[in-house]
């Protein structure tokens, strides 16, 4: 989980929301694109896995591809009303997430004392 706009993280982060969760971490797909001026661009979830902020949240690397049921427990946890991005870094729709995956973070986040 990263907090997002925490001072001890210097601020990172995306400023829409107080904290991210990814239930299925790394992505199979290895998307490149190359710019009109040759220039290869890396997706962003990639190079903050592997090399920035969000690397000790994936011990196995990116490029491993797996549910992560604890994260779950996280959406509904805590003492205050916080928004949560569910997904920030993740392919929801690929092979090794749960069928049901996406329904049971629906549920979970739901489960929290301060849905309104």
């Amino acid at each position: 989980m990263t907090i997002q706009f925490n001072p001890k993280t210097g601020a990172r982060g995306i400023e829409w929301t107080d904290e991210t969760l990814n239930p299925t971490a790394g992505c199979p797909h290895g998307c490149r694109w190359e710019m009109p001026d040759g220039t290869i661009i890396y997706c962003y979830a990639e190079d903050l896995a592997e090399h920035g902020i969000a690397k000790p949240a994936y011990p196995q690397g990116f490029a491993a591809h797996y549910w992560r049921e604890e994260i779950l427990k996280q959406l509904a946890s805590g003492d205050e009303a916080l928004l949560k991005f569910c997904g920030s870094m993740t392919d929801m729709g690929a092979p090794n997430v749960p069928y049901d995956g996406p329904q049971r973070m629906r549920c979970k986040s739901s489960t929290s004392s301060y849905i309104a």
